[in-house]
């Protein structure tokens, strides 16, 4: 299952006698958490399954793609910049994570 159950649409398979995967249809999108449990009364032909029974990954928040102006571009004092990011982020976010720092400025 995953926190968004629209990119958590796929299909599992076994890839050969021991090796379960699960293929999603398109590729997971920033933010998303997805959980993967066992079936408890699952038994294999050949004996007991070994393993955690739960196993748990999240995709991370969304990062920067590309920003204007570039790396080389002459800042202005009133400079504002526009970030291209790979996701949508929450302001929430926006505010906890994002800063501007000026190295070598004498104010």
């Amino acid at each position: 299952s995953c926190t968004d159950a629209q990119a958590g649409k796929g299909q599992g398979r076994w890839t050969d006698a021991k090796q379960w995967v699960y293929d999603f249809e398109n590729d997971l999108p920033p933010g998303v958490r997805c959980t993967i449990s066992r079936i408890a009364s699952f038994k294999p032909a050949s004996g007991e399954l070994t393993g955690p029974e739960r196993y748990q990954f999240s995709t991370g928040g969304p990062f920067i793609r590309d920003f204007e102006p570039g790396s080389y571009a002459k800042i202005d004092e009133q400079q504002m910049f526009m970030l291209e990011l790979n996701g949508p982020a929450t302001l929430d976010s926006v505010r906890e994570n994002v800063w501007c720092a000026a190295d070598g400025v004498g104010e």
